[in-house]
């Protein structure tokens, strides 16, 4: 690599530290040539995984797409944090996930994802399964109970 290019990525990187911007993926992928090596298979589902903006009732009310933030299962605002981690309607979904990671680095940093090949399988996985439950949810108006 060039020194001007060693020299851009430095300056990426500073300021991908500092801005306030992203820090959800910022917490997936805090270092900039760690992810510019990392041979990704990305796909509309993860996709949304990694940069926190999609399917998500906290994203759609920010920009005014859905009424309220809140979890269908009032727990806490709908957030990919919430959905990855927490969500009532995602526990089996999200056990696959423990079982695969491991139990005992689980609940894990974000960037753990992208530590394997296989933890990003998961990811990956999970994404899918996550927005599809949610969707038959939203479609079959379930509600907790």
């Amino acid at each position: 690599m060039s020194d001007q290019w060693d020299r851009l990525l430095d300056i990426w990187q500073d300021r991908w530290d500092s801005s306030v911007k992203s820090r959800w993926t910022y917490g997936i992928f805090p270092d900039i040539r760690r992810r510019l090596v990392l041979p990704l298979e990305v796909d509309y589902y993860v996709c949304q995984f990694l940069t926190g903006h999609g399917d998500f009732n906290s994203k759609l009310e920010s920009f005014n797409l859905r009424g309220e933030a809140m979890c269908r299962w009032e727990t806490e605002d709908e957030s990919v944090d919430h959905v990855l981690y927490r969500c009532p309607l995602l526990s089996a979904e999200r056990d696959r996930v423990i079982r695969q990671i491991g139990e005992d680095v689980w609940p894990c940093e974000t960037k753990v994802f992208m530590d394997t090949r296989s933890n990003y399988c998961a990811l990956r996985r999970f994404a899918r399964e996550a927005i599809e439950a949610k969707r038959s949810s939203d479609r079959l108006g379930l509600v907790p109970g």
